[in-house]
């Protein structure tokens, strides 16, 4: 009996053994997955760090270009340079600056010169002659142009006023600020520092005008256009001189 006892107890002993060395192969191999997952996890976490920085890269490019072409823009907007846009009018019919420029606030009747007419967003007055206008009647040979439409104090009827013909172009702009053309002008300038600055043909100065106290002119040509500034000094541009724009014959 005290064999069959002993036998009994090893057995158990043996088997506690097998289970505890079951246990133990187990969790180590678990530490083993988990240690692999890690391993195997990493570069994954690389990448995914690798492509945050890529992406913060990229938007600082693009902050970096969107900055350097305002910068270049601004840059560009503050250059002495012709405005273009006011150089665009030339060529325009009575229809297309309405179009363009807004609607007609003022006319300005100027004798023999013809008529100017003062658009919203305009640039001084636009001048088409006498003969140009649409008076709603054929006017006959050496007959008298009808008269402008006049309020009791005098004044233009803007509303009743003769507008030019739909197919002509206006004859010339008068009245134009030099800084409307000339972009970057903020002190008095020589006529030969326009041409330089401005790339345009000075002409010529002239020691009288047709206009009591501009008393000097100075030609510039530029594209088959005439400009002729008025000044009070003889080859000296002032801020408050202002000019008249001629297109060439053809645009006539």
């Amino acid at each position: 009996m005290k064999i069959r006892k002993i036998a009994v107890l090893l057995t158990l002993l043996m088997l506690t053994l097998l289970m505890l060395t079951t246990t133990l192969f187990s969790c180590t191999g678990a530490e083993r997955e988990i240690s692999i997952e890690s391993e195997t996890e990493e570069p994954q976490s690389e990448e995914v760090s690798s492509e945050i920085l890529s992406s913060e890269e990229s938007s600082k490019e693009e902050l970096s270009s969107e900055a350097s072409s305002e910068a270049v823009s601004f840059e560009e907007d503050d250059k002495p340079r012709l405005n273009e846009d006011l150089l665009s009018d030339i060529g325009l019919t009575y229809p297309e600056l309405v179009k363009k420029r807004g609607k007609l606030v003022d006319v300005f009747a100027a004798g023999g010169r013809g008529v100017g007419f003062i658009f919203e967003n305009g640039y001084g007055q636009y001048f088409w002659a006498w003969e140009d206008l649409k008076y709603g009647e054929k006017i006959k040979d050496n007959e008298s142009f009808p008269s402008l439409p006049l309020d009791k104090k005098g004044n233009i009827i803007i509303n009743k006023m003769p507008v030019p013909k739909s197919h002509i172009k206006f004859r010339m702009m008068d009245w134009v600020k030099v800084q409307d053309l000339f972009l970057g002008v903020s002190a008095p300038i020589t006529s030969v520092e326009i041409e330089k600055t401005y790339n345009v043909r000075y002409e010529k100065h002239e020691d009288s005008s047709e206009y009591e106290g501009w008393n000097y002119t100075s030609g510039f040509h530029y594209r088959n256009i005439l400009i002729v500034v008025y000044s009070k000094q003889n080859g000296v541009i002032d801020l408050d001189s202002y000019m008249n724009i001629w297109p060439s014959r053809k645009e006539r």
